[in-house]
């Protein structure tokens, strides 16, 4: 039973290439499969102190982005009522997840770590960081476009904007660090 629930999971991942069933029989006589993961391994780029400075740097700024959205979010303003800047500044919170999801899987990784971890750094950091980047500044836009037309501001309008363009800062700031994050295969 827990061997087909090993397999199963295993089936499922994008990386099955990597992995192999070993069968074995235990001391009572039963079959134990076991997963070995016989994919390609990764290594940062960087040196160790540099990596684990900048890994220490990204969490930061999505502990600050996190901070940053929920206060943006807290002030009545004109912003959150109109759906050209609302929308950009809920949609926010997806790739400040995946940038979140990534950095927390990948902060303990020294060296030598599995093919996914490095696919996640390759493909969905950048992705992510670039994202939070374009929202917010679509985000900014819509504020620009509410205050042009004249839209009636309130006082939560200038916390939340500030609060939009800090987001928009620290995206551009985890894109920069993942520069330091990047890794190859280790031979």
């Amino acid at each position: 039973m827990r061997a087909e629930r090993e397999e199963s999971r295993v089936s499922r991942n994008r990386y099955i290439g990597d992995y192999h069933l070993a069968d074995s029989v235990d001391d009572h006589g039963k079959i134990r499969t076991e997963v070995e993961y016989v994919g390609d391994r990764y290594s940062f780029v960087k040196d160790a102190g540099i990596v684990r400075k900048a890994k220490m740097k990204v969490l930061m700024l999505c502990a600050a982005g996190w901070l940053l959205y929920i206060a943006a979010m807290i002030p009545v303003s004109t912003a959150m009522k109109t759906i050209y800047s609302a929308v950009p500044f809920v949609l926010i919170a997806v790739p400040l997840v995946l940038l979140t999801g990534t950095i927390l899987e990948v902060y303990p990784q020294q060296a030598n770590f599995i093919h996914r971890y490095a696919d996640r750094l390759e493909n969905r950091y950048p992705a992510s960081s670039a994202f939070i980047v374009i929202l917010s500044g679509i985000a900014l836009i819509g504020d620009g476009i509410n205050l042009a037309r004249g839209l009636s501001m309130t006082v939560g309008d200038l916390p939340a904007a500030a609060c939009t363009a800090a987001l928009l800062v620290t995206g551009l700031f985890a894109s920069r660090s993942g520069k330091d994050l990047q890794c190859e295969k280790v031979s």
